[in-house]
């Protein structure tokens, strides 16, 4: 008998490398082989979508609010979950609205939402590279942006011009597109 047979004839593993056998490497590449492997997002925590939000109301809210949250859940974003929301209210005084954009943006948020003309222009006075989602008056009136069909720079969002010449026209052009079959519109 040689050393490292065993007492039955047959031959001990012998070691290889580090005190490791031959068996146990291979076994340990085969369950590499056969494991299921984790994609790189599974590997590297996902990073949470941050938004800044400012306006220059009360800190109830515009009655927006509930509709923007329920649009985050129907997107699958939950507060406090898989989102964050910083929400910024001037309580009407218009001279903190520039203070608050900038504490905003300091919290480098991946956009900012902007209600109303002063919350958007303090915005737009603190940052040139995070992106803006506005609701205003008439955005390209005020300066924002260049046009609504191509706003540029990093302001995008929803006018909410009423009454502008050609505007009420051009709904109807929409409402048609939209419905070809519909004889009347109320």
């Amino acid at each position: 008998m040689k050393t490292g047979d065993r007492e039955d004839g047959t031959a001990a593993p012998q070691p290889f490398g580090d005190g490791m056998t031959r068996r146990a490497v291979i076994g340990g590449l085969a369950s590499l082989l056969v494991a299921p492997t984790r994609s790189s997002a599974e590997q590297i925590p996902a990073k949470i979508p941050r938004v800044g939000w400012i306006w220059n109301g009360p800190s109830a809210g515009p009655p927006v609010a509930a509709g923007f949250r329920q649009g985050l859940k129907e997107f699958g974003y939950i507060e406090g979950q898989n989102i964050v929301v910083d929400y910024r209210f001037s309580e009407g005084r218009d001279e903190r609205l520039a203070d608050l954009a900038a504490e905003l943006a300091q919290l480098r948020p991946d956009v900012l939402v902007a209600l109303g003309d002063l919350s958007v222009r303090a915005v737009k006075s603190v940052t040139t590279t995070i992106s803006i989602v506005l609701m205003s008056g008439d955005p390209v009136g005020a300066g924002y942006v260049a046009s609504l069909a191509r706003p540029g720079g990093n302001i995008t969002g929803v006018s909410m011009m009423q009454g502008l010449e050609g505007l009420d026209g051009k709904r109807v052009e929409l409402l048609k597109d939209a419905l070809p079959k519909a004889t009347r519109i109320g």
